[in-house]
Order: structure tokens, then sequence, then C-alpha cells
């Protein structure tokens, strides 16, 4: 209970369409580990700036009605 699962499964989530989009862009400009490692980098700050924001508003709300609420919109939103 409480909000740790969905935004563990949040977090994973965003993890596995990062690594996607990057994997994707390495191939199509050419990128060597080196470049894809920065750009792993820069996209997981941006992400975690993203998302600490509604991770913190759930963690603080759970066991709530309103965490529940949270919870449930959040997976909505997402598709989780």
């Amino acid at each position: 209970a409480g909000a740790t699962p969905a935004v563990v499964e949040l977090r994973r989530r965003v993890a596995e369409i990062e690594k996607a989009e990057i994997a994707k862009a390495a191939r199509r400009l050419g990128w060597g580990p080196d470049r894809v490692k920065e750009a792993e980098g820069l996209v997981a700050s941006v992400t975690a700036k993203i998302l600490h924001g509604p991770t913190v508003a759930l963690k603080e709300a759970a066991g709530t009605g309103e965490g529940t609420e949270i919870e449930r919109l959040l997976r909505k939103l997402f598709g989780l």
C-alpha cells in the first residue's frame, strides 16, 4: 500500500522510455558510447526534476484518501 509501488512503477516505465529513445537517437545520429552516456545523464537529470514534485506529493499523501486518488490518477494518466 502507500505510494511506493506506484512511484517505483512510474520511474521504471519512464526509464524504459528514456533508454529506448536514447538508443534510437544514438543509431540515427551515429553516437558513440561517450555521447550516449552524456545523453543518458542529461535525460535522467531532466526526468528526475520533472518527477520530483509528483513523487513527493504522492508520498506525502500516502495512506490518505487524497493519496489514493492521486495514485489512481497517476496510474490512469501514465498507463501503469
